[in-house]
């Protein structure tokens, strides 16, 4: 019965029904924490990106002042009345290629940061967050499946109490189980906040 229960609440949430805004309330604080995650990964996503773009852009620079440095000398040589200056202007643009290419290096660790930052970090969190949702909708699965068996309810012949009581115990399981992961959750998510931050 918990499967049918599971499957109509796993539809339910995919097509966008409405769900009981008193539950919806409950979690308010996890959903939030969860747009934080959800942004926090587009912005390091986004931070990995631009640092490819900026390195590649860079390395692009540095090769065509390394060029147009060349160039200049080439043409100080030929030049007899503004040689030595043509000269110094080409050695000096060689010379600041090269040395934007030293950028590249704490560019390239930056980077490395952001990736290993990136695969434990947002992957741990990633993977805990799936899980939480998995149980979240076993738990409000189970919900309604209790809901249902009490409308069955009949105390006064005991009609239906095992189906119930069997529901409750869904519910009970299923809560300790969505608690567990929401908290585990809701401290990873702080905790990498506070990463991002630093």
């Amino acid at each position: 019965m918990q499967h049918f229960w599971v499957t109509k609440k796993t539809v339910q949430r995919k097509l966008g029904s409405k769900e009981d805004e008193h539950i919806i309330s409950s979690d308010s604080e996890l959903d939030a924490k969860i747009e934080i995650f959800k942004s926090i990964n587009e912005t390091t996503s986004e931070l990995s990106r631009i640092i490819d773009l900026y390195q590649e852009r860079l390395c692009v620079l540095s090769q065509e002042e390394c060029v147009f440095g060349r160039f200049l000398k080439e043409a100080g040589k030929r030049s007899k009345t503004t040689a030595l200056s043509i000269t110094n202007t080409g050695k000096s643009v060689t010379y600041c290629g090269q040395q934007r290419m030293c950028v590249r290096v704490p560019l390239l660790r930056l980077q490395h940061e952001v990736n290993i930052y990136r695969n434990r970090a947002i992957t741990d969190t990633q993977s805990t967050i799936s899980a939480m949702e998995r149980e979240r909708t076993e738990y409000r699965a189970a919900l309604e499946w209790m809901k249902s068996s009490s409308s069955e309810l009949d105390p006064d012949t005991g009609r239906g109490v095992d189906k119930f009581r069997t529901a409750q115990s869904h519910v009970r399981g299923a809560k300790q189980i969505f608690d567990t992961l929401s908290m585990d959750s809701i401290q990873k998510e702080i905790y990498r906040i506070k990463m991002y931050e630093e």
